[in-house]
């Protein structure tokens, strides 16, 4: 019979929330933690004595639903469903908004476009997986701020689109519940190489 006792333990518990955590991300020297809730709130915690370190509200107009931490650690990405923005680690003083788009539909008032957001593990290209069936490529730029390189549009119907970069930033891959993984050169200006298929 297999042994189905855990090996781990809660070792510190972090709580700060009116409303139920969404993100999680820690940062490259592994000495804080980020989270952002459905309260719409960045909390910024020391990993070792969970003590609440920065924190900023009213980050977008709802919910924090993504953040990912640049891998040099100078600046987080924070997404929810409609706007994506960068943010400075240490003061959560805003760096850029990247875009705001609100979609038309048949169905609602609006729909909301972001989905999902990466940073490249060298710090200098942050993409955006949307609703849309698209990932939007930005790169940071000489004067230190990101401008929209790349569409990807490889998917036709709507759909939710995750986005993710290899450890050596040579590839990128984007999956939607078409239940499909494109595999893109980074080098070859993303151009896609396989299509992975469960």
């Amino acid at each position: 019979m297999a042994n189905t006792q855990s090996n781990y333990e809660i070792v510190l518990a972090m709580k700060n929330y009116r409303r139920s955590v969404e993100t999680l991300a820690i940062s490259p020297d592994r000495k804080f933690v980020y989270s952002g809730d459905l309260g719409n709130e960045i909390v910024k915690f020391d990993f070792r004595t969970g003590a609440v370190i920065e924190k900023i509200t009213d980050v977008h107009g709802s919910l924090v639903w993504n953040i990912a931490i640049a891998p040099n650690g100078e600046y987080l990405v924070s997404g929810n469903t409609d706007v994506v923005k960068v943010l400075n680690t240490e003061t959560f003083e805003l760096i850029q908004n990247l875009y705001e788009d609100v979609y038309e539909d048949d169905e609602d008032d609006y729909v909301y476009d972001v989905n999902s957001v990466a940073v490249s593990p060298n710090s200098i290209t942050i993409a955006v997986g949307d609703k849309h069936g698209g990932v939007k490529l930005w790169r940071k730029g000489g004067g230190g701020m990101f401008e929209c390189t790349k569409t990807l549009k490889d998917r036709e119907s709507l759909m939710w689109v995750v986005v993710a970069f290899s450890p050596n930033s040579e590839m990128f891959a984007s999956g939607g519940d078409d239940r499909k993984i494109n595999v893109y050169s980074v080098a070859n200006d993303f151009s896609r190489m396989h299509i992975l298929e469960g």
